[in-house]
């Protein structure tokens, strides 16, 4: 039978399940690019699980590592915490996981580390995490009163800031995140004539997880450079989020 959706905390026009759905799905895109299977327990409303019973959904993907993505009510001061499992399927990988949860979403957004605590330390005395048969962490990412322009503004960073935590956690290289945007992907377009000098700028924005170091990263031609070097280099380092910008002559 159907079940009434529970919208969680809201405050300012942020929902908590509308901002803690489009995190997970921008840390699933980020996760895709590395050899990690990563899956949601939801893609929209789903009337027929309630937090009491999405258990069956993860126990059923038999996961080596299961997350919950929440925020803290807008009372709640400003910060990211994290719960763990007490008497649960691996409450060391539980504590293990929280942890990271917690310290990469404070380090990247610049928020309090209000560090992590047991599920049994809920005012429910445990939480719905317990039941799941894998390390299972719950993170709040931060207050929908105290960081609501964070939260508004930087999904993908809190994105990335997941994502962080799930490498660490399985010892896997950041860099297999790597990844960029075309914020200006339209070609050159109008009438040229042979010889004439063009130029066009070529904006790229670091989508990935790391730094682009202009002594590992630069732009190279990989076909008809029409006159433009076979390479340029990065101007200067990038951050992820962060844009590059080459101005490229040809002809």
């Amino acid at each position: 039978d159907t079940k009434e959706i529970d919208a969680g905390a809201e405050h300012a026009g942020l929902v908590e399940k509308d901002v803690a759905l489009d995190v997970a799905q921008q840390a699933q895109t980020i996760l895709a690019r590395c050899p990690i299977d990563v899956r949601l327990t939801r893609t929209g409303d789903d009337k027929q699980h309630t937090l009491a019973n999405v258990y069956e959904i993860v126990n059923d993907d038999h996961p080596s590592l299961a997350l919950a993505v929440h925020t803290s009510g807008p009372d709640a001061p400003s910060g990211a915490a994290a719960f763990y499992t007490v008497d649960g399927e691996d409450d060391t990988g539980s504590q293990r996981l929280s942890s990271g949860l917690a310290q990469a979403v404070a380090a990247r957004l610049g928020l309090p580390d209000l560090g992590v605590q047991p599920e049994t330390a809920s005012t429910n005395g445990g939480l719905y995490i317990h039941s799941w048969r894998a390390p299972a962490a719950l993170v709040n990412l931060g207050s929908l009163g105290a960081d609501a322009t964070p939260l508004r503004n930087r999904r993908r960073d809190f994105a990335r800031a997941i994502a962080q935590a799930v490498l660490d956690y399985m010892s896997v290289p950041l860099d297999c995140a790597d990844g960029l945007q075309l914020p200006n992907a339209a070609a050159l377009v109008g009438i040229s004539f042979p010889n004439q000098p063009l130029s066009q700028n070529l904006k790229l924005e670091n989508d990935g997880m790391s730094d682009w170091d202009p002594a590992h990263y630069a732009l190279v031609s990989a076909g008809d450079a029409y006159g433009a070097a076979a390479s340029y280099a990065l101007p200067a380092l990038v951050s992820p989020g962060q844009t590059a910008t080459w101005a490229l002559p040809a002809r």
